[in-house]
C-alpha cells in the first residue's frame, strides 16, 4: 500500500517492560532522514518494502539493520524521476545497535547520467561465501516502467560502510 501524503516512516523499537508486555519507543524517521540527506523538504516517504534486514560487518563483527526507503519531493528536478515527485537513488539506512542511523546509497550518490533506481527493496547476502551482497530494487508507484528494476552486486564491506553518502564528488 503506497503511503499517505505526509507518511514519515517511523521506526518503533519494544522494551520489555518488566510486566510481561513491553513498551513502545520511537527511534527516527526515514523522512527527517531523508530530508537532511538530500537538503530538501520531503513530504512523504516509505519504507522497509519487504522487512528491515540485519546483517553482521564482516570486519566489525557488529550487527547492523539496513532499512531502504524512498520519498517524494518538490523542486530540485535534477534528483526526481522524470514524470513524478521520487527521488531517482536509491538510499538507505543503517542501523547500529546502539540505535544510531548513517544513510548510504546504492551505486554513490545519484548524479545525472547514473542509472535510474528510485528505491532500495531488498538486500540478499551471496550464498557464495564471498562477504557481497546483492541489492534488488525499483518501485515504478504507478509509472509505466518496463524494464527499469535494478540488482546490483555489492561488498560487505561498502553496503555496511557507515561513514555516509559523499555528495558531490
Amino acid at each position: 500500500m503506497a503511503p499517505r501524503a505526509g507518511s514519515i516512516s517511523q521506526v518503533k523499537h519494544l522494551d520489555p517492560d518488566g510486566l510481561g508486555g513491553y513498551s513502545v519507543h520511537d527511534e527516527v524517521n526515514m523522512r527527517d532522514l531523508m530530508c537532511a540527506e538530500l537538503a530538501v523538504p520531503i513530504h512523504n516517504t516509505l519504507a522497509t518494502h519487504n522487512r528491515v534486514y540485519s546483517f553482521v560487518h564482516p570486519f566489525t563483527g557488529n550487527r547492523l539493520h539496513i532499512i531502504g526507503f524512498q520519498g517524494n519531493f518538490q523542486g530540485e528536478d535534477h534528483l526526481k524521476w522524470k514524470g513524478s515527485t521520487l527521488y531517482r537513488g536509491a538510499l538507505y539506512a543503517i542501523r547500529a545497535a546502539d540505535q544510531t542511523y548513517a544513510v548510504n546509497e546504492v551505486n554513490g550518490a545519484y548524479k545525472l547520467g547514473q542509472p535510474i533506481l528510485v528505491s532500495a527493496r531488498t538486500f540478499a547476502l551471496s550464498p557464495f561465501g564471498d562477504n557481497t551482497i546483492f541489492v534488488g530494487g525499483h518501485d515504478c508507484c504507478g509509472i509505466n516502467s518496463d524494464e527499469i528494476a535494478w540488482i546490483f552486486k555489492v561488498s560487505m564491506e561498502e553496503v555496511l560502510d557507515q561513514s555516509g553518502v559523499k555528495r558531490g564528488e
